[in-house]
């Protein structure tokens, strides 16, 4: 006897029973991947970092306890400070109208103590610009540019174009404002660029000085404090960083260790304006809550000409 044989179908209730199964399983999982995501790009970014850092303490033994100098003379005499020339690798070329700040990767102090193996130009070569990758510079998570060229200098901005590493060599820009803010008014017969050389070496005698905790002062961050600490918006302005949280930034600090960490947002902005979120300084101002200390710096104690 021959058994009839069915063959049967989903029906459409069932098929999209399924469907909505798999997008609430979706649903679900996403956040937890991104989340993971996010939490394996943060550790690359602080592990970057802190291998700058590292490096940091290294040329400083090597060099009198000196920092990678700020300052570069072009080949065309032009001199200036560059927040990237501290180390990575070539900037973009439209930098070539700002020779001092067009800084190839050989002249960039801390280059050798990360890449000691490779031979790195000394003076910029164009077929070589573009060509050129030290990954211990680039951020997972740097997406846009914090500086351009300008008729002045770098102006603070946001360029989704190109990432930082990719404009100007680096995701991590180095932290001028603990000196740069102890440059006082030029004596007679004193330039600008002499005022800040001044100053420099002052701050430099504070950093070797038992005044400073090497634990607290910021060297290196990725440009999420670069965009919010330049930022006086009233009111403050939440700025999304390159993990996915609301103005947090990964820093390294004087004393060679990494970390991912909130900026907070302080009434007194005294000590200068454009330090609308500030990180901190050594010191305290005000009757309110920037009386409490500051967990971090970016700046030295102010300083005063004898």
């Amino acid at each position: 006897m021959k058994i009839p044989f069915s063959r049967r179908g989903f029906t459409l209730i069932e098929l999209l029973v399924v469907i909505a199964i798999i997008a609430l399983l979706v649903g679900i999982l996403l956040p937890a991947l991104a989340k993971g995501r996010n939490s394996a790009r943060l550790a690359v970014s602080l592990s970057n970092v802190k291998q700058i850092s590292i490096a940091n303490q290294g040329y400083r033994n090597d060099n009198k306890e000196n920092i990678p100098n700020p300052f570069y003379t072009a080949a065309n005499g032009q001199i200036g400070i560059a927040v990237w020339g501290y180390g990575g690798k070539y900037c973009n070329v439209r930098w070539n109208v700002l020779p001092y700040a067009d800084i190839p990767p050989g002249r960039r102090g801390l280059n050798p103590y990360i890449y000691s193996d490779a031979r790195l130009d000394t003076t910029v070569v164009e077929a070589n610009r573009n060509t050129v990758e030290l990954p211990a510079y680039k951020s997972p998570g740097d997406r846009a540019s914090a500086y351009a060229p300008s008729g002045q200098g770098s102006s603070v901005i946001s360029d989704g174009r190109r990432s930082g590493y990719d404009e100007i060599g680096t995701s991590y820009p180095v932290n001028y404002y603990w000196w740069r803010f102890a440059v006082l008014p030029p004596l007679p017969q004193q330039t600008e660029l002499a005022a800040n050389i001044e100053a420099l070496r002052w701050g430099t005698r504070m950093l070797n000085s038992s005044t400073v905790d090497t634990t607290k002062l910021v060297m290196f961050s990725d440009q999420t404090s670069v965009v919010i600490i330049s930022d006086n918006a009233v009111p403050a302005l939440r700025r999304m960083g390159e993990f996915g949280d609301f103005n947090k930034s990964v820093m390294g600090f004087l004393d060679g260790h990494a970390d991912y960490v909130t900026l907070e947002r302080r009434n007194n902005t005294a000590i200068n304006p454009y330090l609308a979120f500030a990180i901190g300084s050594m010191v305290s101002t005000g009757n309110n809550v920037a009386d409490r200390p500051f967990a971090y710096s970016f700046i030295l104690p102010t300083r005063t000409r004898r």
